[in-house]
């Protein structure tokens, strides 16, 4: 970007009432991202959107919530969500697998099998196609559109007018208002009035109800997102990530404007690890106690661009493309990739590196002279990847899925290891890094105590580790 048009952002931002966007932690925010969800192999994911508790913050009236696929990231739902007489303080949201058909409702029908998002009683969810749901008891359900992916929700600033509220009487209505010749299909601002203050925080449950565990983690809380976002059709994409503020606040209170000018980048910037960064978690496969460890390794921004630094043909589609560098490692390659990319020796110095029981093991660097071109295996090719390793068969996902990928001969321990990855980066984008979320998910199969009553088993999560 030149220094001129750099210059008439900071004036255009200076001139506005805007604050930089941020990353916030334990601070309720105005856009919320959870970089995962899965409702296979026998998970389900709660979604509860939830009032802060803070006194002078109060819970929106209206919110747009994206659902993202977990393969490119692609946009694949949206919907809006009105917080209608009686006001309500939260949202809980059920993604999981529809065992029977429902049955018919305006002409509609949802086949048994399908992903849907079940929305609590009392709650006004009106999705793209302008459908308010199946009424089914005490909820209302939906079509997804996918199996594993990552969920955006913002916090519109707008509310509705007295007048509008008491011309409503049910869901319906409001979706009413968006047909053919409806109030907000001529204009998407009629009966609505600014709302400020209005922030929201959240939390993430996955439940696997068969084998009894569950783990939760809080989502990405994005906080002085832009000066408004405002009330669109339960079909835009608008607002999305991009639309934040071109500028971002760093964790130790510097400003930070990306060159491109794009809010994307600066939403990236604050999520992203840039440097010579590496992700740590510890890695558990003990048959003894039935455990199991799988890292969810999530980029929640594929879908606007990519910020990996490998392009691949796979099946001939291009991909974007991580790498671990795994024919650098003494292990027999159980696994072959589907493509492969090239790398420095000197990129991957110290690649991937594991440790556990006085054990070491990984390519330690400084061996390799003078710097040459090596093949290496593509990776992590999807917007959400699930990580397995040494044999071991993911307890998150069903086998085969194209969303795992399987690490062989890379723990020091087998029982028990902490492998750290430090993530190639051949400078693609070197001010931002690279906008990825991981965690470690370790599940423990105890079967039952109590003659078989009581299941005992249980499961933990643990965000990986940074270190630059």
């Amino acid at each position: 970007m030149s220094l001129i048009v750099r210059s008439i952002i900071l004036v255009l931002l200076a001139c506005s009432t805007a604050s930089a966007v941020e990353l916030r932690e334990n601070r309720p925010g105005d856009v919320l991202i959870f970089p995962y969800f899965n409702m296979t192999n026998g998970w389900d994911t709660y979604i509860d959107i939830i009032n802060s508790g803070v006194p002078e913050v109060q819970f929106p009236e209206i919110l747009k919530i994206h659902v993202r696929d977990g393969r490119t990231g692609v946009l694949v739902n949206t919907f809006n969500y009105y917080n209608y007489k009686p006001q309500a303080e939260n949202l809980r949201l059920a993604i999981g697998k529809l065992w029977n058909d429902l049955p018919p409702h305006r002409h509609r029908r949802i086949k048994g099998g399908s992903t849907v998002l079940v929305v609590a009683e009392g709650s006004c969810v009106v999705a793209d196609d302008l459908w308010a749901g199946f009424p089914t008891g005490s909820a209302t359900v939906f079509e997804l559109g996918t199996d594993i992916g990552t969920l955006e929700v913002y916090a519109v600033t707008a509310r509705l007018t007295s007048e509008i509220q008491e011309s409503v009487s049910s869901c319906e209505d409001l979706a009413d208002f968006w047909r053919s010749g409806g109030i907000w299909d001529v204009d998407p601002l009629d009966g609505i009035q600014e709302s400020s203050g209005v922030q929201i925080s959240g939390l993430a449950t996955l439940i696997h109800g068969y084998n009894g565990v569950s783990v939760d983690y809080d989502p990405l809380i994005l906080g002085d997102f832009s000066l408004n976002i405002e009330h669109t059709s339960p079909s835009s994409r608008y607002p999305n990530l991009a639309d934040a503020d071109p500028i971002a606040v760093l964790p130790n209170g510097t400003e930070f404007i990306p060159s491109s000018g794009e809010g994307i980048d600066a939403v990236a910037r604050i999520i992203g690890i840039g440097g010579s960064p590496s992700l740590t978690n510890q890695v558990i496969t003990a048959p003894e106690v039935g455990a199991t460890t799988d890292w969810i390794i999530s980029y929640p921004l594929a879908g606007y661009k990519q910020y990996k630094p490998f392009t691949v043909q796979i099946k001939g589609e291009e991909r974007a493309c991580e790498s671990f560098g795994l024919d650098l490692f003494d292990r027999d390659p159980l696994v072959e990739p589907e493509a492969t990319v090239e790398i420095s020796s000197d990129d991957i110095y110290q690649g991937l590196y594991s440790w556990g029981n006085e054990k070491e093991k990984g390519f330690r660097g400084g061996d390799i002279s003078p710097i040459r071109r090596l093949e290496a295996g593509a990776s992590l090719c999807n917007a959400v990847n699930v990580v397995t390793f040494d044999g071991a068969l993911s307890s998150l996902l069903e086998t085969g899925s194209d969303h795992i990928y399987q690490l062989e001969g890379v723990l020091a321990d087998s029982s028990s290891s902490t492998l750290r990855w430090k993530l190639i980066d051949p400078g693609k984008h070197p001010s931002i890094g690279r906008p990825v979320v991981a965690y470690g998910v370790t599940v423990f199969a105890n079967g039952t105590f109590d003659g078989g009553n009581v299941l005992a088993n249980y499961a933990t999560l643990r965000r990986h580790y940074l270190f630059r």
